[in-house]
């Protein structure tokens, strides 16, 4: 008999796995390069629609086009937990793509990002951020339409998504889920891709004077690169200085004024 079309594929951030999405809703575990399976992943109904591993690959997240998440441990090859979520006034949402969130600290919890896109037209779609300890949404921002297309940064730091019907891209601190960076119509048809450009490397820098950049790719034939400009801000101690100096202002304008 013929394997199933694999239509999706990751890597591990380590390299040593590989996983990837068939049709038949089976996520499969490999070793890396050597393609020796090591655990078939069964538990989704229809076709898987992404796949991801989180920073250590000790868990790999799967969804798929029955309308559910799913985390597995990697290790034991058996299911961890299933993400579900109430969507408002009862609405019906079909989860369209997830990142795992690359950790700041040592001490920061597993999380995950997931698009959830509404099946009924006018609703809103969402970009959720899931504390999977508590298998909860902790943040959420809406969009106005159809989201297809999702990135994280290397370091952590920014999160991107890309949308289906105008094109455009927008990049977010990840922990707050704040908006920093909106391009309307980067695309004159649906992103299709995104992908952060690495913060440290060896070679020439891509782009100059930014905090991040994202390189967007849509089926109109072009690669746009987007890039966040330096939030600049104060140091602690100016900070601080002006703290002091306000509170001394104000403490000689009483004495002048003899409050």
């Amino acid at each position: 008999d013929s394997e199933p079309i694999q239509r999706i594929v990751r890597i591990s951030p380590n390299g040593k796995l590989m996983a990837t999405g068939g049709l038949d809703g089976v996520v499969r575990l490999w070793k890396f390069p050597h393609l020796t399976k090591i655990h078939d992943l069964e538990a989704h109904t229809k076709e898987i629609d992404d796949i991801d591993f989180n920073h250590d690959g000790s868990l790999v997240a799967s969804i798929a086009k029955d309308s559910r998440a799913i985390v597995w441990d990697v290790t034991k090859g058996t299911k961890s937990q299933e993400l579900s979520w109430t969507p408002p006034a009862g609405g019906k949402y079909m989860y369209k793509r997830l990142r795992f969130r690359i950790p700041t600290d040592k001490k920061s919890k597993p999380q995950l990002f997931i698009l959830s896109n509404s099946i009924v037209p006018k609703k809103p779609s969402y970009l959720q951020l899931w504390d999977l300890e508590q298998g909860l949404i902790v943040r959420s921002t809406s969009f106005r339409e159809t989201l297809s297309a999702i990135a994280v940064s290397d370091d952590g730091k920014f999160v991107a998504v890309g949308t289906m019907f105008s094109g455009s891209v927008d990049i977010f601190i990840a922990f707050s889920l704040q908006r920093v960076l909106h391009v309307p119509g980067a695309h004159s048809m649906f992103v299709t891709g995104l992908e952060f450009i690495p913060s440290k490397m060896d070679g020439p820098p891509i782009t100059s004077n930014s905090e991040a950049a994202v390189v967007s790719i849509s089926v109109d034939n072009r690669i746009c690169i987007h890039s966040i400009p330096y939030r600049h801000t104060l140091p602690f101690w100016l900070v601080i200085i002006f703290i002091i100096l306000s509170i001394c202002g104000a403490f000689t304008l009483c004495s002048y004024l003899g409050i």
